[in-house]
């Protein structure tokens, strides 16, 4: 009976999971993962006019969190002392994804390259509203790749 109930539940999770994609947070989960609104940078006063703006667990100090927890720095261009900083534009879209990511400042087709992959792998985020609808929403997001002296001396 327990074995029965287990997989009925397995069955319905899948389900959900297939069905809701990434963007379906619960309440219960947006609390646990303490999301907290990231306002996008923009020149001047231009920010988007949103009723709530896209939030990502732990606001801006989680994103970056995320970012430098999972950034791999690309084996040779620590070799050959490659570093500077990316800026990566992307949406989030109405359902929470990341979606259109490119690169508007390069440093390298190497550090360009881990900072896609790092913006493609963010959690999943609760989208931006205006009028009570959920909205695409632009973010330009810059990832700075920097080598520690130490690790530098090693080569």
């Amino acid at each position: 009976m327990k074995t029965q109930k287990f997989a009925l539940g397995m069955v319905l999770l899948l389900v959900t999971i297939t069905v809701s994609g990434q963007s379906k947070l619960t309440p219960k989960q947006i609390m646990k993962k303490n999301y907290q609104p990231v306002v996008p940078y923009v020149h001047g006063d231009n920010k988007p006019a949103l009723d709530q703006f896209p939030s990502y667990p732990e606001g801006i100090k989680g994103l970056y969190k995320d970012i430098y927890n999972k950034m791999i720095y690309p084996m040779n261009a620590r070799r050959e002392g490659v570093k500077g900083e990316v800026v990566v534009r992307f949406v989030v879209e109405e359902d929470g994804t990341v979606g259109q990511v490119q690169v508007t400042k390069h440093a390298g087709k190497l550090l360009d390259a881990e900072a896609i992959r790092l913006v493609k792998h963010l959690r999943p985020w609760v989208p931006g509203y205006k009028n009570g609808k959920p909205v695409h929403v632009l973010f330009n997001l810059p990832i700075k790749f920097i080598i520690h002296r130490n690790y530098a001396q090693q080569y």
